[in-house]
């Protein structure tokens, strides 16, 4: 009986209304976040990263993502033990918790890449620590949308995202890269660092950028409002 439907991405509107164009009308509605109160990623300083265990000498990937089977923490891990032969210099960090915990650890020892992988935990404070981070990966088999990496965006993290992710994810200012999970592992290796080494994007041009698209909180409370009063008017 709905009225008016709402989706935080097309994909996840096609998989919760259908892809027929009659019967599946919906409006693709961001999915609201403080992006300003995430800190960017060139106001952390190295006594900063030292203080939190970093080396800065590193380069230092983050995952953000509960431990279960749709964020495919398993390919992520062998990409990892793919890197390494390559580099030394590169540490894995894994922000979250979950179901799976003690088989990716199992994982990390399995593939020898103990010194170079490091279990965060479950964090409240994700939106300070982004900014300590080089480069985000996702490596996901599927997402509604992909907040994890908006937040990475929003803290001028450079990306490389799994193209299961929708293409929303990517707020335009080139920070995005995505890799089919059916690609080699070295497209993988290659693409994390070539984004690691991508100009930085100023706070002021991301949060802007931001907003253009819709994700202030008060740009989705009015389209959340507006189609309240359609509804009350019809």
């Amino acid at each position: 009986f709905a009225t008016t439907r709402f989706a935080i991405s097309t994909d996840a509107g096609f998989f919760l209304y259908g892809k027929n164009p009659k019967k599946a009308q919906f409006d693709v509605v961001p999915n609201a976040f403080d992006f300003r109160k995430i800190r960017h990623k060139h106001d952390s300083g190295t006594e900063e990263k030292v203080q939190f265990g970093l080396d800065p000498n590193l380069l230092n990937i983050v995952c953000v993502g509960r431990f279960y089977a749709v964020k495919n923490h398993d390919f992520l891990l062998v990409m990892i033990s793919e890197l390494v032969q390559e580099r030394q210099d590169i540490c894995l960090h894994l922000i979250g918790d979950g179901e799976l915990l003690e088989s990716l650890q199992a994982s990390v020892i399995r593939l020898k890449i103990e010194k170079h992988v490091r279990f965060w935990g479950k964090r409240a404070d994700v939106a300070q620590l982004l900014s300590l981070f080089d480069v985000m990966v996702m490596t996901s088999k599927s997402e509604g949308l992909g907040v994890a990496a908006l937040e990475a965006q929003a803290a001028g993290l450079p990306c490389v995202l799994s193209a299961a992710i929708p293409q929303e994810a990517d707020i335009g200012l080139g920070l995005c890269h995505f890799v089919d999970l059916s690609e080699p592992l070295a497209q993988w290796s290659k693409a994390i660092q070539a984004q690691a080494l991508l100009a930085p994007v100023s706070k002021a041009v991301i949060d802007q950028q931001f907003d253009h698209r819709g994700y202030s909180l008060s740009a989705t409370r009015q389209r959340y409002l507006d189609a309240y009063l359609r509804h009350e008017k019809n």
